[in-house]
């Protein structure tokens, strides 16, 4: 199993994201499906690292201490839902100073337990730009530096219609409305599911 570096939304952001996602199902069933304890919606900060966990976990407690030396605490501020090639609809995460200073740190520390992709699928890369291609070829994660594009996954699909997906989801958004500004519950280090999901919480930081 490969794992990943994320920040928890709190219960309530989580609940809400579930519901949404159920509100889609019978029509569109995006992947992977949302859960309290498995699949937990999230930001990543890094992902695809490999090695120890007992070293994974040591390093998760230095970036806890880094959020609690930021002398501020760490917005969740959501922008606009969109839709990424392929197939995949994120709700966009403002690029907070303290929130980049995070990733930026992460990734430093991330470093030995990043290696490039064994076995990767050609006609996905296609849609990178073309420094996340780099940052995937290298390390086997897109999202490092300045492609680093903070954002919680709703699900993802293939066959749906992007277009109509994003229109259903901004209808519910609409009638349903929900804070914009939110805030982080935990730092966690995660075992990696299909679809980079937050299958199985390793270790957990409150913040």
């Amino acid at each position: 199993m490969k794992y990943g570096i994320a920040l928890i939304p709190n219960p309530d952001l989580i609940e809400y994201l579930i519901r949404l996602q159920d509100h889609l199902a019978p029509r569109v069933a995006l992947a992977p499906a949302l859960g309290t304890q498995t699949n937990l919606p999230h930001i990543s900060l890094i992902q695809g690292l490999t090695g120890r966990r007992s070293a994974m976990q040591a390093m998760l407690g230095r970036l806890h201490g880094v959020l609690s030396a930021a002398g501020r605490p760490l917005d969740l501020s959501l922008t606009r839902i969109t839709h990424v090639e392929i197939g995949w609809f994120f709700w966009k995460v403002a690029q907070d100073a303290v929130l980049l200073a995070l990733h930026d740190r992460t990734f430093a520390l991330s470093k030995p337990f990043l290696k490039p992709p064994a076995t990767y699928d050609a006609e996905y890369i296609t849609t990178y730009s073309e420094i996340e291609r780099r940052n995937f070829l290298r390390y086997g994660y897109r999202y490092i530096g300045q492609a680093y594009k903070p954002h919680v996954t709703i699900g993802r699909s293939r066959v749906a219609d992007p277009p109509t997906v994003l229109a259903r989801l901004e209808t519910y958004r609409r009638q349903h409305p929900i804070a914009m500004l939110q805030r982080f519950a935990r730092l966690t280090l995660f075992g990696i599911g299909p679809n980079g999901a937050h299958q199985e919480t390793v270790a957990a930081f409150e913040i």
